[in-house]
């Protein structure tokens, strides 16, 4: 009760009045409780200095030569809390400490900095002969978001490289530190390469790879969908090793448009591994709906579709680009192609591809003549069956606030609500809610 009493007057508010004197009494107490080895008393001291911010450094610094490993661990606690640039120089020792544990805090709070000079520190990190370090490199490396690390992180597949076996416990406690360094480096691998900015790196790295890092950057884009990831992964499907082939063709069905057809088409037909055959044909069907099975049925389909596909190149390249956040988009630019060769926008704003294609590509729908897209989404609607499309269409034509689309909603609403008293209607409660607010500005009566 002692113990909990110290601690909350420790961590209370102040007044303006008692802010220097007070602060300065409470930050010596904190500092107190920090070498106190009792987890009832160091752990709210954490919280504490923690709250206090880049102020209690200099102190931290002190006791970051605390004799105590326990003390220097809690201390590397505080530093990761506090995160930012202000932490490198005492972190930078840290990580230099005699404790493994102290590292292995010290590295895991690197990820906190938002500097990109702590790279340079969890470079080497990651081959640490701790396991325990290596595995908080790794995660590190995720929260710092410093693209260099892909190449680094695409190493998972050795749980950190050459020293990664080094002072591993005996089996099975090794095999599991070795499984959660793997697992660690493949989230922040992962967790990398789903930013915008990450795709032209993962271009540049491919290629270059040697074939186990080539397979850890395919299987990390699997999820992605963008499709200036087309070309090259396109390229990979001619690599000599069907595990790089195989990947890259399940990675297409996310990441693939019309620029990688041709090379799925011949994989799907004549490669001669079956998997990769099956791993292409799967992605052709997703990307063009035709149900063929991996085979000759492929060669037939490209044979009939060809210059279909040659004539969308300009449209694919041109959707690819703007993938990019930063590229700019005009309505002449989007002029050049019609609203039924741009649904890809369409599909995008109302949840398809990359996590960020949603805005931009509702960034470039804002941006063409809304009166060009009024005919093209009535059409949709009438012809969509499902619900919740529906509701996306209805949607995107009252945003767009093209004035012809108004009689457009307010007759579907007319209709929709002379079926009020139909079964089905009751199934349509949504588009009613939608059709209502487009056409009225407000919400229907309940």
């Amino acid at each position: 009760m002692r113990i909990a009493l110290l601690m909350m007057l420790l961590l209370a508010p102040l007044t303006a009045a008692e802010m220097t004197t007070a602060q300065a009494r409470r930050l010596e107490g904190l500092i107190a409780a920090l070498t106190d080895p009792r987890k009832p008393i160091n752990e709210p001291a954490i919280v504490g200095l923690v709250a206090l911010g880049p102020d209690v450094l200099p102190d931290l610094n002190v006791l970051a030569a605390d004799p105590e490993p326990g003390v220097r661990g809690r201390v590397a606690l505080v530093a990761a809390g506090i995160g930012g640039p202000e932490t490198m120089p005492l972190l930078k020792r840290m990580v230099e400490d005699r404790s493994d544990y102290v590292r292995e805090v010290a590295t895991l709070a690197l990820g906190q900095t938002r500097t990109k000079k702590a790279y340079a520190l969890l470079k080497p990190r990651l081959q640490d002969s701790v396991p325990e370090v290596r595995d908080s490199a790794a995660l590190a490396m995720g929260q710092l978001g410093d693209l260099r690390a892909i190449e680094d992180l695409t190493l998972w597949h050795s749980a950190g490289g050459a020293l990664a076996g080094l002072d591993l416990k005996t089996y099975p406690e090794g095999d599991r530190q070795r499984k959660r360094i793997m697992k660690s480096m493949q989230a922040s691998l992962k967790a990398l390469t789903m930013r915008p900015d990450a795709i032209p790196v993962i271009i540049e790295l491919l290629p270059g790879l040697a074939p186990d890092r080539q397979r850890s950057l395919l299987e990390a884009s699997w999820e992605i969908g963008d499709p200036r990831l087309s070309p090259v992964l396109a390229d990979a499907l001619y690599q000599g090793e069907s595990v790089i082939r195989r990947s890259a063709a399940v990675s297409l069905a996310a990441n693939g448009d019309g620029r990688a057809l041709k090379a799925l088409c011949r994989v799907a037909t004549d490669d001669s591994v079956l998997a990769v055959r099956e791993a292409a044909a799967h992605s052709l069907r997703s990307l063009t709906g035709h149900r063929a099975a991996a085979g000759p049925a492929w060669k037939l389909w490209w044979d009939n579709h060809a210059g279909a596909v040659a004539a969308m190149t300009a449209r694919d390249e041109f959707i690819a680009a703007l993938y990019d956040p930063s590229h700019k988009v005009t309505k002449e630019d989007l002029a050049g192609f019609t609203p039924e060769q741009l649904m890809p926008l369409v599909e995008g704003t109302i949840g398809g591809g990359a996590p960020w294609w949603s805005g931009v590509a509702w960034r470039a729908l804002r941006t063409d003549d809304a009166t060009r897209w009024t005919p093209f989404l009535a059409q949709q609607l009438a012809s969509e069956p499902r619900e919740r499309r529906q509701v996306a269409f209805v949607v995107l034509l009252d945003a767009l606030g093209d004035p012809a689309a108004k009689p457009i909603l307010a007759a579907r609403l007319e209709a929709l609500t002379q079926q009020r008293d139909e079964p089905g209607m009751r199934r349509q409660g949504s588009l009613y809610a939608a059709l209502f607010l487009a056409v009225h500005g407000q919400p229907a009566p309940l």
